[in-house]
């Protein structure tokens, strides 16, 4: 088996250390792979949403051709995972696991909403300073109740390509995937206890939909930060259902 990690906007793939660490201690001895999307051609938000479930599919077969694979994904990461499995030929997945992730907007005007949210996001990160920016950012309504902040530098980022990705890969882009053919493979969705949007969206999925769910407690909506080891334990568990 090979789990193939994705971060989250403005993420980095040092951010699945704790969560890998804290998988091996449950019994977990596969390949983990925390993946460096940002920087791997035709990986990079250049590509549009669709294009890159394609393109990430065929490269997570390239490194591991014998599989099974697994996607798994936090938050942005988690929306191109579930990409990734819309758009890879049968078989290519063996499940997904999707940490503090957005299933898809519904209405038109939701989805306008957030493309003018996201340009606008777009072109502050274009203008101004990185660590005003940063603030800015981590005081949106939906972090609150984090625990843990990641430090962040902006010499570890390309800040186009931060600019390109809240254009390309908006929320305001991304299908419905209620009602997509994801769900026909074994996924599991977690969400922060303290994390109350996320947490609202995954109970009305569960209702619509068969799928393996926790609620993390003491967790926000920075799961990989706020509590690693219970999150890794509830993928241990899942995958031993794969």
């Amino acid at each position: 088996m090979t789990i193939f990690a994705l971060h989250g906007f403005l993420g980095l793939p040092s951010d699945w250390k704790d969560f890998e660490k804290a998988l091996r201690a449950q019994g977990f001895q596969s390949s983990f792979i925390a993946v460096d999307y940002m920087n791997l051609r035709g990986l990079t938000p250049d590509v549009s949403l669709d294009r890159w479930g394609e393109n990430f599919s065929a490269w997570a077969t390239r490194q591991a051709p014998k599989g099974p694979r697994v996607v798994l994904g936090y938050s942005l990461g988690g929306r191109l995972g579930l990409h990734a499995l819309e758009a890879a030929p049968k078989g290519a997945w063996g499940g997904g696991a999707f940490l503090s992730t957005h299933p898809g907007l519904i209405s038109n005007s939701e989805k306008a909403q957030r493309q003018d949210q996201d340009l606008r996001w777009s072109q502050r990160f274009q203008k101004i300073d990185f660590s005003s920016i940063l603030k800015e950012w981590n005081e949106q309504p939906v972090f609150a109740g984090s625990v843990n902040e990641p430090e962040r530098k902006s010499s570890d980022y390309d800040l186009d390509l931060l600019s390109k990705s809240l254009i390309h890969w908006s929320l305001s882009k991304q299908k419905n995937f209620r009602e997509a053919e994801v769900f026909k493979n074994k996924t599991l969705w977690m969400a922060g206890q303290k994390d109350p949007k996320f947490r609202d969206l995954l109970i009305d999925l569960e209702k619509e939909k068969t799928l393996y769910s926790s609620f993390i407690e003491g967790a926000s909506h920075r799961l990989l930060f706020d509590e690693p080891t219970e999150s890794a334990r509830v993928l241990w568990r899942f995958l031993q259902e794969l």
